[in-house]
């Protein structure tokens, strides 16, 4: 990543998919002309990044996050620097949307910048915001508290779940297209390997793959000695996963063996994400985050801070990585030194999920039974 004052320039990243109603092609002299597809961007006002795909000049009017991208030593992408990028020293609360029984398990911003939000009750409510318009859809099927989301391919909404069972959905009806089921306790964590594949930690101590057309499991992964909280997909194709054994497993997921086990929290690993620059991030219930070296298995670094648990992980644009826990507080962290730049105080409980929209706004789900939006 580098500047040159008006636009970030991500090299060797593409995007994984864009929502049909957030870009358009324009054309170019030079078809493989980054500077000049750049220029196009600044001069429209809705243009927040541009890419050359497939020797044509897209315009996107959003800027990404880390969950829109993809390895591609062939392309750029120009993000509008007045645009896209947040100072994450002065984050506010903004917004707050209260469910009066029922805790926030999970949050997560779909390609279009729907919230999705498991709250205790068992229902998924999707939030849409047209403006300062909300409107929230309520999905109903699962037995059980939803524990974690992704995100298909075609853009198809997945729930996992305490019933032990996880859901494919169709948002627009509302409707389920397919139920998974072959884990013998609680879907806690998901994630969708490059092929399209779809990857599910549990409580029963394995981590499946699944074919999504079929329904079938490809891949059984046995290897953690006690429940799998956490999963996430490296820069490198290799799948990380965390679990209550303390130990985060990297595996080949062609062959299904570990490649590596880090070793370094002493109580359970709660959430993992991957940063911009590729490294993995952990947190743990011994209230550290720990930064990775996988190259040789080492500590990059510890961010100490947090007074409890952490529970969730999320990474911010620009550098930045946002952390809740039971201490009820969220940390903003300039991952570079390390340094705590801001705290948000404001939930009353423990945080559960952190997310963050495509334009870097931050939210959080809470014991509390609260969702806050943070700007």
């Amino acid at each position: 990543m580098n500047s040159n004052g008006k636009f970030i320039v991500l090299k060797g990243k593409s995007l994984r998919s864009i929502p049909l109603q957030n870009f358009k092609i324009v054309d170019i002299k030079d078809k493989n002309n980054h500077i000049l597809c750049a220029s196009k961007c600044m001069k429209e006002q809705e243009c927040k990044m541009a890419f050359i795909y497939e020797l044509k000049c897209v315009l996107i009017d959003f800027c990404l996050s880390d969950s829109f991208l993809l390895e591609d030593e062939k392309s750029q992408i120009y993000l509008k620097e007045d645009a896209c990028v947040k100072n994450y020293n002065n984050l506010k609360e903004y917004l707050t949307i209260r469910n009066s029984n029922y805790a926030v398990n999970s949050l997560f911003v779909l390609p279009t910048d729907t919230l999705a939000i498991a709250f205790g009750d068992n229902t998924i409510q999707i939030l849409t915001k047209n403006g300062i318009q909300l409107s929230i859809q309520t999905l109903r099927n699962h037995l059980n508290t939803v524990n974690t989301f992704a995100v298909l391919p075609n853009g198809d909404l997945v729930s996992g779940s305490k019933d032990k069972t996880i859901k494919i959905w169709n948002i627009n009806d509302r409707s389920v297209k397919k139920t998974l089921e072959n884990h013998t306790n609680s879907v806690s964590s998901l994630a969708v390997l490059e092929n399209g594949d779809l990857v599910s930690g549990s409580w029963d101590r394995t981590i499946k793959i699944w074919n999504v057309v079929d329904g079938s499991v490809k891949k059984t992964l046995d290897g953690h000695s006690d429940s799998v909280s956490s999963l996430v997909v490296l820069k490198s194709g290799f799948l990380a996963s965390g679990s209550f054994d303390s130990t985060i497993k990297i595996w080949n997921v062609t062959d299904g063996l570990v490649v590596k086990t880090l070793l370094s929290h002493s109580s359970y690993v709660n959430a993992l994400v991957v940063l911009l620059n590729g490294d993995l991030v952990s947190s743990s219930s011994d209230s550290t985050i720990i930064i990775w070296n996988l190259d040789d298995e080492s500590v990059k670094k510890t961010l100490n801070g947090h007074l409890s648990s952490v529970n969730a992980l999320v990474a911010l644009p620009n550098g930045y990585l946002a952390s809740g826990s039971d201490d009820h507080t969220i940390k903003v962290w300039k991952v570079e030194d390390g340094s705590i730049r801001k705290t948000l105080n404001g939930h009353s409980n423990n945080i559960n999920a952190l997310a963050v929209y495509s334009n870097g706004a931050l939210v959080s789900g809470s014991s509390d039974y609260t969702v806050r939006f943070w700007i």
